[in-house]
């Protein structure tokens, strides 16, 4: 249990994946099974529904290089700066086809152009900030896409200007 422990959750995610050892560390109050998101027990889905937003960057580290994660559900987890930052670089590095951030499945291939679409609706999908990142980065190589709506979210501000 490393709750209260000052550390920087990259380094430790470097060391975890040279581990064969360990099986679930615990950061901010949920243990996690580190088997499983480094990919070294296949898993096709995980679910994490209240984690800290230093077991979100710990997750998404992990989950970027995991070839066998298709499906990461982060919905209920808490965010900040840099949790949010690990989950669009996990959006990019990884092999996930849906990514849920708050209450919606982000299609993955779709958005950064994997899988050829030309529209996008995701309105009223309850997105905010965190999503509206993943969602910026990942369109911003799309080819194909040619409208998203993005209506009756809630964005704010700061996530208008992520876009």
């Amino acid at each position: 249990d490393l709750r209260n422990a000052s550390l920087n959750v990259e380094a430790l995610a470097s060391s975890i994946l040279v581990s064969n050892q360990l099986e679930t560390i615990n950061l901010d109050g949920t243990p996690l099974p580190v088997k499983q998101l480094k990919g070294d027990h296949a898993v096709s889905e995980l679910s994490f529904a209240s984690c800290g937003p230093r077991s979100v960057v710990l997750i998404c580290e992990l989950a970027s290089v995991n070839s066998s994660l298709r499906s990461l559900d982060l919905h209920g987890a808490q965010f900040d700066a840099d949790s949010c930052n690990a989950v669009v670089k996990a959006a990019r590095a990884s092999h996930l086809e849906h990514l849920t951030v708050e209450d919606f499945a982000l299609p993955i291939q779709a958005l950064n152009g994997s899988l050829a679409v030309s529209t996008l609706n995701f309105r009223h999908s309850k997105l905010g900030y965190p999503s509206v990142l993943v969602i910026g980065e990942l369109i911003s190589t799309n080819s194909t896409l040619a409208r998203l709506d993005l209506s009756y979210n809630s964005l704010g501000p700061n996530g208008g200007a992520a876009l």
